[in-house]
């Protein structure tokens, strides 16, 4: 997606619309403080106040408007568009208007859920870095695929840490279960051999009290091999999660390292 963006980039003089250009500094800020939104940073983490019902402004209008998008609109694109915008999307002083191509549903979507969504008190890690077309990291239920904004305009949906923290925790959750219940678990014994042993060397021991000491036996290993099986999934969902941490990590570097993989 990363390529995708770029090649939209390079052509987006030649594709783009004459649109409307609001004022992204000045009037984000009036038209965020005419809507009462108060937010307050501490270091990385970021804090917002919910906001009133509707905050009027150039680019949430075009936003919810689809005005100048080129194409039909996707089914996300008109779902996000009955919703109310809250705010004004605030611009990073690195990026122009020129970022919003026409015909690009990607972008749109990832516009329209900025003017939408509620900034996380915690920004991912693309965010903190200053990365994205916007300067606050925001996200929205059910929508995205539970990635921010600037990470679903500028790269895979995997690579938004929001997203990637999810499996790792299941997989420390599951890894904990499973140990724990090897650890409940009894443990195999010799003693339905002794009782085994003691029936048959028994004149009155009967066929019926062989069996029942079988039985047993065969519960106990049924549950210690279930036991195993348990730990072994959770090892698997373990390291299934490590993988995709190191995947994440490869993705990042190849940023720094400014590799664009085509996406087809």
């Amino acid at each position: 997606m990363g390529s995708t963006a770029s090649k939209h980039k390079r052509d987006a003089a030649s594709t783009r619309k004459s649109a409307p250009k609001p004022n992204n500094t000045a009037g984000s800020v009036a038209a965020a403080t005419t809507a009462g939104e108060t937010t307050t940073t501490t270091d990385s983490d970021t804090t917002a106040v919910p906001l009133p019902d509707r905050v009027p402004g150039g680019w949430a209008d075009i936003a919810m408007a689809m005005t100048c998008y080129e194409g039909k609109p996707t089914k996300t694109m008109e779902t996000l568009a009955q919703m109310t915008a809250v705010r004004e999307p605030v611009w990073r002083d690195s990026y122009a208007v020129e970022c919003l191509i026409p015909d690009s549903f990607i972008i749109w979507e990832a516009l329209q859920v900025q003017c939408i969504g509620a900034v996380t008190a915690f920004p991912c890690e693309h965010c903190r870095r200053g990365s994205g077309l916007w300067t606050q990291c925001v996200t929205l239920q059910d929508f995205l695929g539970g990635s921010c904004a600037n990470c679903d305009h500028n790269s895979p949906l995997t690579r938004c840490s929001l997203r990637s923290t999810t499996p790792a925790k299941a997989a420390e959750e599951n890894t904990a279960a499973a140990a724990s219940a090897m650890t409940a678990s009894p443990a195999p014994s010799n003693a339905p051999a002794a009782v085994l042993s003691a029936a048959t060397s028994t004149p009155c021991a009967t066929p019926r009290a062989t069996a029942s000491a079988s039985q047993e036996r065969a519960k106990r290993l049924h549950r210690m091999y279930e036991t195993t099986a348990i730990a072994c999934n959770a090892a698997a969902a373990a390291l299934a999660s490590a993988a995709s941490a190191m995947s994440y990590l490869a993705e990042e570097y190849a940023d720094e390292a400014g590799i664009h993989r085509n996406v087809d």
